[in-house]
């Protein structure tokens, strides 16, 4: 039976006559992540996660919503499915008649019941349609993380259903079947000791003797040599009957029972206490409650097996106060147990707790005799499983590694449901559990507010706002950080919370103030245990981000740092990210947390060389690779348009850390970005601070450049004197070094300020000056740039028809080298040099193409001037509309920039 939409096999739609073409692979990743979701809408960020992974490339989001577009059309030619744009995601509906999946589950729920009922032959017939309809690998052709982790689910899902139709199977004495089944799945399965007992039953039962002793012989070495430990109980079992001749019964195939005796049945409650002043997380704890949904008498939404929710955030943000209390809330739906085990995964004082430790205790909460305790972690597995098998177990797993540590822990029916703890994001967590995530973030301000009145009282929080209002800012919605200060506020009640606020304000004393006594509220502590957690290469790396400025993450600064390829920056980003120390920042940035990052530089400070508590060692080429990152931004961060955010934070460190020669290079490159958007009044500490340190580095050439710098800001600001001294010094230098391109460029700040002042007499002859200078450089770009500024200036000097012949001159350089920037400024005169030649047509065209290169490029000053020639333009053609629609343009970026003067 074929249906015609399917995941099970390749990725496919048929249309009304034949299969429809998908597209590429990725285009096809998008529509499995959408029907996975199960008709629920998949917001875009999460599409683009799914779809490319945690390091998505920059133009994903872009390159999705054309994937988009093109499903939508491709699958209208289906009879019922349709990709939607629906609750601020996206979503594919389908008939669940005619999706694979969704008729195997159907069917195999209904397999279920028919058991139930004693129709042990329905069952039987109605799992075998369902396996049938989901022979093969599902999802292929598609791939990611995230899907490959659905498909090794679905894969695990589909091997649940095939062990409970082998049971049935084998009760109607269908031997056969099960030894064709269990011999193929156990290929693919080879540590599954159940499905090993079916078909020792079923071989046995045929008469194959040998072959049914060959199957315990192969999952035993397997097990010997991987894993080291012998098959279980059961198992050994089996292989005893069949070495004496026993024709094995059905139960023998079932996994072991074990008997309490001597003990009663016991109801374990290890919640361990609640500190008081939970807050917020009304969206998580509802979230919790749909992921695992269990009614009072017992009924899950998930007959697969028990519900398990992951909570993942980083250290100190309340992840166990989460789950310990939705536990509490919902503990009547469990009446037979709450189970509690801190894993100890990121705990740094401490080496994580072993699965087998963990389980030891379970069973001896529910009742089982310690000397009765299985020593291998199999049958201790087997044995557990079995005492909870058929009970409502809740088992909290808090501060979790990894999925190893955690999978043995889980009931294993409905009914029960399993809630973990990590701060190990899902890549590595979920993998194996089949488990929903659910991402704990900070708390806004108004959440971590309502908490330190929760602990201090109305009357205490009131009467200090402004200090409660530092407060929240320096713990950063941390509500560890929250609770330690008003733990320390509460046992001093006469202490002033401003002296608590003036601390945390103080970055020397602030993590000080953050150490509750005790490692569980001590907050460099619980950092460190996530440092600890990941590998050697990325603690360092995420040590010198610390060290760095806080500059946005992005993937090309990470390999930078470690001088590596592309490759390696990708795991370290993703290790970084899993366990929070760093946490996404929009599309494609990351930032690390201001607490963590005062941890990480108080650790590597206190910390040199190798370490007792982390066993690292640290880098002794930081400085180098902090320089590395300073030069990268100067190179990729610099031009006009650019947000020069990270720039300015790179200068002030630059500053900060006595670095001159960076600090030089930085204003530099900040230069264009700031000047093309107004901000002159940046420009002038800027220049003063490149200038001081040219002058203490002895640096003629950079002290140029910084001059011409700070004088451009005090053109921009119309303070015409100031700039006159600082450029007739650029050029007084500039003659003495005698470097061509630095002396044309003191030349065009000079023609610059005379323009300004309407002086294009005086302007003209400084950038024909520098148009020599750059043939002697051979600088062909900066003789395109003179060029277009000596039209400039004969255009006002009453000559536009030379002013037109220099600027195409300047032009075609430019567009032969696609230089948009040079393009946007040339057109610009161009248009005005046609304007005043009458020709008023040609000039709006060149006009509207500099105004639009000028909005590509991020232009706003520019963009202004060239707008406002436009509007004159418009007019003199009598286009009246367009001249008002591009007036309410200008006067959009007037009110973002200020009034502005044209500059040449």
């Amino acid at each position: 039976m074929t249906l015609p939409v399917r995941l099970w096999g390749a990725v496919a739609v048929d249309g009304s006559e034949a299969p429809l073409t998908l597209g590429p692979a990725r285009q096809r990743s998008v529509l499995a992540v959408l029907l996975l979701n199960e008709g629920r809408p998949v917001p875009g960020a999460d599409l683009v996660g799914r779809v490319w992974g945690q390091c998505p490339p920059p133009a994903a989001d872009q390159a999705l919503r054309s994937y988009l577009c093109r499903l939508r059309k491709i699958v209208a030619g289906a009879a019922t499915l349709r990709v939607q744009r629906r609750d601020g995601g996206y979503v594919a509906t389908v008939d669940p008649a005619e999706l694979d999946l969704a008729v195997f589950r159907r069917w195999s729920t209904q397999a279920r019941v028919a058991a139930r009922e004693g129709r042990t032959q329905d069952a039987v017939e109605t799992w075998g349609r369902a396996l049938e309809l989901v022979d093969g690998d599902p999802l292929v052709g598609v791939g990611s993380d995230w899907l490959d982790e659905r498909r090794r689910s679905l894969l695990r899902e589909r091997h649940a259903e095939a062990l409970e139709r082998n049971d049935l199977a084998l009760s109607l004495g269908s031997a056969d079947l099960v030894a064709t089944d269990a011999e193929a799945r156990l290929v693919e399965d080879p540590y599954d000791e159940r499905l090993a007992g079916q078909a020792v039953v079923a071989l046995a039962r045929l008469g194959r003797t040998a072959d049914a002793l060959a199957v315990v012989a192969r999952i035993r070495d397997l097990l010997r040599e991987e894993l080291g430990i012998d098959p279980g109980r059961a198992l050994q079992q089996l292989h005893s009957d069949v070495l004496r001749g026993v024709v094995p019964s059905v139960a023998a195939a079932a996994p072991v029972r074990v008997t309490l005796t001597g003990a009663a049945r016991t109801v374990p409650h290890q919640l361990p206490p609640m500190a008081r002043g939970f807050v917020d997380r009304e969206a998580e704890s509802a979230e919790l409650d749909r992921i695992l949904a269990v009614s009072d008498d017992g009924e899950t939404t998930d007959d697969h097996g028990a519900a398990v929710a992951v909570i993942t955030g980083p250290a100190g943000v309340g992840k166990t106060a989460l789950a310990l209390r939705w536990a509490r809330h919902h503990a009547s739906r469990f009446p037979d147990g709450l189970l509690y085990v801190d894993l100890h995964g990121f705990d740094p004082a401490c080496r994580p707790t072993s699965s087998q430790v963990a389980l030891r205790g379970f069973l001896v909460a529910l009742g089982l005799d310690p000397v009765g305790i299985p020593a291998d972690l199999p049958t201790m597995v087997s044995t557990y499983r079995t005492l909870i098998s058929g009970r409502r177990v809740l088992v909290v797993a808090d501060d979790a590694c990894s999925s190893e540590q955690v999978r043995p822990l889980l009931p294993p029916g409905p009914g029960s449901a399993g809630l973990v703890t990590s701060r190990r994001g899902p890549a590595n967590l979920v993998t194996g559990l089949g488990a929903a995530v659910i991402g704990l973030g900070p708390l806004d301000d108004h959440a971590a507010r309502a908490l330190l009145t929760l602990r201090l009282g109305p009357d205490r929080t009131s009467t200090s706002a402004s200090a409660v209002g530092r407060i929240v800012q320096r713990c950063e919605g941390l509500p560890l950080a929250l609770a330690i200060v008003a733990g320390r506020a509460a046992s001093l009640p006469t202490l002033p919370l401003e002296m608590l606020a003036d601390e945390l304000d103080d970055d020397s004393r602030r993590l000080a103030a953050l150490n509750g006594g005790e490692d569980g509220t001590d907050l460099v502590a619980v950092v460190i245990g996530s440092l600890r957690a990941v590998s050697r290469t990325a603690g360092s790396v995420a040590q010198l981000l610390a060290a760095a400025p806080a500059v946005r993450i992005r993937r090309p600064l990470v390999g930078v740092l470690l001088d590596r390829p592309s490759k390696e920056s990708d795991a370290v980003l993703r290790e970084l990210l899993e366990t929070h120390l760093l946490e996404p920042d929009g599309f494609g940035c990351f930032r690390m947390h201001d607490l963590v990052r005062l941890v990480l530089q108080a650790h590597s400070a206190g910390s040199p060389g190798r370490t007792e508590e982390t066993g690292r060692t640290e880098e002794p080429d930081a400085d180098e690779a902090i320089d590395r990152l300073l030069r990268f931004l100067v190179t990729e961060d610099g031009g006009p348009g650019h947000d020069p955010t990270d720039l300015l934070v790179a200068v002030e460190f630059a500053q900060r850390t006595s670095r001159h020669i960076m600090t030089c290079d930085l204003a530099a490159a900040l230069e264009l970005p700031l000047e093309s958007t107004g901000r002159w009044l940046e420009m002038i500490p800027l220049g003063a601070a490149a200038v001081a340190a040219a002058e203490r580095l002895e640096d003629d050439r950079r002290l140029i450049v910084a001059l011409i710098g700070r004088g451009r800001g005090l053109i921009g600001l119309r303070r015409f004197v100031e700039a006159t001294t600082d450029l007739h010094r650029a050029r007084v230098i500039g003659d003495r070094v005698g470097v061509p391109g630095l002396l044309a460029q003191a030349h065009r700040a000079l023609a610059r300020l005379a323009a300004h002042q309407r002086r294009f007499d005086l302007a003209l002859p400084h950038d024909q000056r520098g148009l020599e200078l750059h043939r002697q450089a051979g600088n062909v770009i900066g003789e395109a740039h003179a060029y277009n500024a000596i039209g400039w200036h004969q255009a006002h000097l009453d000559r536009p028809r030379a002013a037109l012949q220099n600027c195409r001159r300047g032009l075609m350089i430019f567009v032969e080298h696609q230089d948009r920037p040079g393009q946007a400024l040339t057109q610009d005169s161009i248009g005005y040099a046609l304007t005043l030649l009458g020709r008023t047509a040609e000039a709006r065209d060149a006009l509207e193409h500099a105004a639009a290169l000028c909005r590509h490029l991020g232009w706003r000053v520019m963009l202004a001037n060239t707008l406002s020639r436009l509007v004159e333009t418009h007019q003199r053609l009598g286009d009246h509309v367009a001249a008002q629609r591009t007036q309410v343009e200008i006067d959009e970026i007037v009110q973002l920039v200020g009034q502005h003067v044209r500059e040449p």
